[in-house]
């Protein structure tokens, strides 16, 4: 009977299950089925569509457990993680939403029936052992255990435990998120309605401003942390280690990094307190440096820098791409001392190519549609979430099995290269790279319930989240890349998480393969938020008029698509033209030029606002010292009117502060970060090429001129935007005022002739 009966029962419920979701998933909505007729009196679709889709899921199943138990074992681990994944995301997105819904204040009302009481209860109690079915498998393979009594004991009493926890979450976020009309009185099936509160893994805010301000912590922590883990982390890893050669202080720096982060976000919060305005940057320097008139927002706006990284994002992109398709990493095949224009089409120009088709494709769905464009963003971020999840814990696992490979990278993990030099330049900015973005919810602070307080919450968190998952994957990679290939190389390796898959897989191409694509998804996700948000500071940036000949254009919206396609049309140009003629004109490799060139132009901008958050703090001092010597002068007049005695009152007395203060010191690791990296970078570490052991300046410099390439590209685009500010701001203001003082002369010219010749 249990094999004939239950078992298959079993699996043709969990089948059923699953092609409704796949159903959803295509048609976007639950399959409507007449449930008072049976399957022969319902049409073919939905119903025996439906049918279909569990037997080719099981066909599907049934024959990769018949072509090979080692892959059927490793699919089902791969299944499980990500089955693992899916369950805590609904946990977590859906419990967000606890504090937003009606659903919980008649908590224990007693169902209507038509029946009898207990009728509702008979058939969820069924449904709640049917879901907790599975608990006693274990018996199944007692002779597999060690002590098989107490070892069961303790692994049913906890796996029943944590699964009751993870069950109640998961119900309490469907409660949550799920409005009740939708469920109560219908044959509801499904967690469609959670997908709205998962959203916040997707990194664009809200495309309309939310009038009832909808946004919370959790939604904030999972956009921040979609927003700074994005391509950096499959690719920064193998240029540190490469460099500093010690997986000990490989973790050091990047601890440091997070710290930076932390305090920078810390800074950001207090800054944001004080606008309560969404603008970011834009605003914050504006307010700091009113004078030059709006010459700091303009050059933050003008490099927006946002290009930059959109370059380095969707580079890397199509380096794992050629990963994918060839097997091998593309710089095997490149001259490293020779620029793009002295190179072979093949695989220098073609990455390049491939890059600008990725970038058009992801710039063609956000021009078309909003709505697909955040659909497919979402399901790009999920993909992100689930690859780089598995890398963790796929090391993690490997590092406890103590493998050879572990134990040799981690034997001297203080050991390599001491020199300052090594730890700085290249090495530093891809580490702030990969951090950046911890600063995104500045952006959007208009759609926050008590902005200062979830802001505090959700950028701390949310940093301290993406630097254990940081130090995780360093894990990972330590643990199972053999440091030969990756310290020994004189090529950097950008593409480590493809080593790193084949490695795990034990040299097999198409598995190593697959999951490199799935790299590819998550790097596009990210590359995707951000086209969406640059498009965005275009638009915002002409509507301060920033581009005065096109800002009209820029900032204008297409009327049947509701998409800025000119911004996006715009960004795709002026990137495929960075990719094209500045990528190809520079020896170094075009990740690491543009990712340098747009962190350190960041931390431009980055040490300007914070050391513009004391000159804040000093002027807002000032003045209230001013208002409060205004008001006390005013009070010793009347004072002295009706002759009392005034000595009591307190001149200097300061008003109270409302708002979140960063704590000086913190405000001081961001700031003193900033100078570091802003200083330090022009330190680089260059030696004589092999072969040549005592080469001289005249071989040295063009490296150290290499390696400081993105640096001044940082400065040559300053300098282009501090010109462009002067002629816009003043010699085209100028210009604009002579010529309307003039047309008025003209004017007042004609006037005075016409009354002349009336007279």
């Amino acid at each position: 009977m249990f094999i004939f009966i239950i078992r298959p029962g079993i699996i043709c419920a969990v089948l059923q299950s699953a092609a409704q979701y796949a159903w959803y998933t295509f048609e976007g909505k639950s399959p409507l089925i007449d449930t008072s007729s049976n399957g022969w009196s319902n049409e073919l679709k939905p119903y025996w569509i439906l049918k279909l889709i569990s037997v080719m899921l099981l066909l599907l199943i049934t024959g990769y457990h018949m072509l090979s138990n080692r892959w059927a074992n490793r699919v089902n681990q791969t299944l499980a993680v990500i089955k693992m994944i899916t369950i805590i995301i609904i946990a977590l997105s859906g419990m967000s939403k606890y504090h937003d819904t009606d659903n919980w204040k008649l908590t224990l009302e007693s169902p209507d029936s038509k029946f009898s009481v207990l009728t509702p209860y008979s058939v969820a109690i069924i449904e709640v052992f049917f879901s907790y079915n599975g608990w006693n498998n274990l018996n199944y393979s007692l002779d597999e255990f060690r002590n098989p009594e107490k070892k069961l004991r303790m692994s049913n009493s906890y796996s029943v435990g944590i699964v009751a926890i993870l069950y109640l979450m998961v119900n309490i976020a469907f409660i949550s998120a799920v409005p009740p009309q939708l469920v109560i009185g219908t044959n509801y099936e499904g967690s469609q309605e959670i997908i709205r509160p998962i959203s916040a893994l997707s990194s664009e805010p809200s495309l309309k401003p939310r009038n009832d301000s909808l946004l919370g912590v959790f939604y904030g922590i999972g956009m921040n942390v979609n927003n700074v883990i994005g391509s950096g982390i499959v690719t920064a890893p193998g240029i540190v280690w490469n460099a500093v050669k010690s997986p000990g202080i490989v973790l050091l720096l990047w601890l440091i990094g997070g710290i930076v982060s932390m305090a920078g976000s810390l800074t950001y919060v207090e800054l944001g307190a004080i606008h309560k305005i969404s603008g970011g940057e834009t605003k914050y320097l504006q307010t700091a440096y009113p004078n030059p008139k709006l010459l700091i927002s303009y050059l933050f706006s003008f490099i927006v820098i946002r290009p930059g990284l959109i370059c380095a994002v969707i580079q890397i992109g199509a380096q794992y791409f050629w990963y994918t398709i060839k097997g091998y990493r593309f710089s095997d095949d490149i001259d490293p001392k020779l620029n793009g224009w002295n190179l072979q089409f093949s695989p220098f120009w073609f990455i390049k190519i491939l890059a600008i088709v990725l970038l058009f494709v992801i710039t063609v769905y956000h021009m078309l549609s909003n709505r697909w464009a955040a659909i497919i963003n979402q399901g790009l971020a999920i993909i992100k979430l689930i690859t780089y999840s598995i890398i963790a814990l796929a090391g993690l696992y490997r590092l406890c099995q103590n493998t050879e490979t572990s134990r040799k990278n981690w034997q001297t993990p203080l050991s390599g290269d001491t020199d300052i030099a090594t730890y700085s330049s290249t090495t530093i900015l891809s580490i702030m790279f990969t951090y950046n973005g911890w600063n995104n919810l500045n952006y959007s602070l208009d759609e926050f319930r008590n902005p200062e307080k979830k802001l505090i919450l959700s950028n701390s968190i949310s940093v301290a989240i993406v630097t254990v998952m940081y130090l995780l994957v360093n894990v990972a990679f330590i643990s199972v890349v053999p440091q030969e290939l990756i310290t020994n190389n004189s090529k950097i390796d950008e593409t480590i998480a493809a080593e790193f898959f084949r490695q795990l897989f034990g040299g097999n191409q198409m598995i190593a393969r697959f999951f490199t694509f799935l790299v590819v998804l998550s790097v596009m996700g990210t590359a995707a938020v951000d086209v969406w948000s640059g498009s965005r500071v275009i638009v915002a940036a002409a509507k301060s008029d920033f581009f005065p000949k096109y800002s009209q254009e820029l900032r204008n919206w297409n009327e049947r698509f509701n998409t800025p396609i000119n911004a996006l049309l715009a960004q795709f140009i002026w990137c495929s033209i960075l990719m094209i003629f500045v990528g190809g004109s520079f020896s170094i490799s075009s990740f690491v030029l543009f990712s340098n060139f747009a962190s350190y132009s960041y931390w431009i901008f980055y040490l300007a606002t914070g050391i513009g958050l004391l000159l804040i703090r000093k002027r807002s001092k000032n003045n209230k010292m001013k208002r409060q010597l205004e008001k006390d002068d005013e009070e010793l007049n009347r004072s002295n009117d009706r002759g009392t005695n005034s000595s009591n009152i307190k001149l200097l007395s300061r008003l109270e502060e409302k708002f979140f203060k960063v704590p000086l010191p913190v405000a001081g690791i961001f700031i003193l970060g900033g100078v570091f990296i802003l200083i330090f970078s022009f330190i680089v570490n260059v030696k004589c090429p092999e072969g040549k052991p005592n080469c001289g300046e005249d071989v040295l410099g063009p490296l150290r001129a290499q390696k400081l390439s993105p640096i001044m590209l940082s400065y040559g685009f300053l300098f282009v935007a501090l010109l462009s500010w002067y002629f816009f701001y003043y010699w085209w203001d100028t210009k604009k005022k002579q010529q309307e003082a003039a047309v008025m002369r003209i004017a007042a010219d004609h006037d005075s002739m016409d009354s002349e010749l009336n007279s």
